[in-house]
């Protein structure tokens, strides 16, 4: 009876290769059924072709963006291992690397590892690599097309471009390019110390920001305010998690030399993230304001001309 109580993953032997088979078989299969279900039933309905079209192509851009960060993490993972100084003992076998992610796995050469590094490859093309390659292509075949063409494509492609300014139809492939760097490649940082990677996820977050204003993608106000704060809290947050994560390696003395280091360190970057945030904030509403003046102004002076000409000369 209690056994029907534990979790899945004491009963059911759930490691790295598990997840990387979970997060990149199921969304292609589903994918795929979507995408035949679409074809049969446009074949027996034309009329439904245009809105099972826009449906599939829906479906397809929500899962993708959603899956994309995690799936590309899981499988980048697949390549990082760590060396240990001491052999370690995994069902009899001695090994002197593990995948990092999981250290049930050992990285030396077996038919499984091979596989597995084999499947991964295939799947960094197809994932990391193939989505930002699709989302691209979408988005630049819908700015060539011209006239009647490019509204009916459009409706094709709403869910990539509708938040963005019309110059800016590209930003979606780039916010894509940007979560890939900001929770897969940091790992790739962290077998040469944690301090530089966070070091490194704290700089990335403040470029990322600086981006974000100088290229004021977003139509509305309030979704760039939303999405400079994401960064933000992004930053903040990953300093935490190396923070709490790391400081029972300290000294057992709360107050010891090496905690109070990290701390100072800690506190630093953190007070010169939210001064730099904080700049652009109020930077990027002042910049607003001064567009919504400007463009106050310009309505006024034309409505003022338009009532000079309309009025009747004496």
């Amino acid at each position: 009876l209690v056994t029907n109580f534990l979790p899945m993953a004491c009963e059911v032997r759930i490691d790295h290769y598990s997840k990387l088979l979970f997060y990149t078989v199921v969304p292609l299969v589903f994918v795929m059924v979507a995408g035949i279900f679409s074809w049969i039933v446009r074949s027996l309905r034309e009329s439904w072709k245009k809105d099972l079209k826009h449906a599939f192509f829906s479906i397809f851009f929500i899962i993708s963006f959603l899956i994309y960060p995690g799936a590309s993490r899981v499988i980048l993972q697949t390549f990082i291992c760590e060396e240990f100084s001491t052999v370690l003992e995994d069902n009899g076998e001695i090994f002197k690397t593990a995948l990092r992610s999981d250290y049930r796995i050992s990285c030396a050469n077996s038919p499984e590892r091979i596989f597995y590094m084999i499947y991964a490859s295939v799947m960094v093309l197809i994932y990391p690599i193939g989505i930002v390659a699709i989302y691209s292509f979408v988005l630049r075949k819908y700015n060539k097309k011209k006239g009647e063409e490019k509204k009916d494509y459009e409706v094709l492609v709403t869910d990539l471009i509708y938040p963005y300014k019309s110059d800016k139809f590209w930003f979606e492939a780039y916010e894509l390019l940007r979560k890939l760097t900001q929770t897969s490649l940091i790992g790739l940082i962290l077998p040469v110390g944690v301090e530089t990677a966070s070091a490194v996820a704290l700089n990335l977050s403040l470029l990322f920001a600086t981006l974000l204003v100088y290229l004021q993608p977003y139509q509305s106000n309030t979704d760039f305010i939303l999405a400079l704060f994401s960064l933000f809290m992004l930053a903040t947050f990953t300093q935490m998690d190396w923070w709490f994560g790391n400081a029972s390696d300290c000294a057992q003395d709360l107050f010891s030399e090496t905690l109070l280091k990290r701390s100072l360190a800690l506190s630093t970057t953190c007070a010169i993230e939210f001064m730099a945030a904080l700049v652009l904030v109020l930077a990027d509403i002042y910049w607003f304001r001064s567009s919504a003046h400007h463009v106050f102004k310009q309505e006024v002076k034309v409505a003022d001309s338009n009532i000079d000409a309309e009025a009747p000369t004496i």
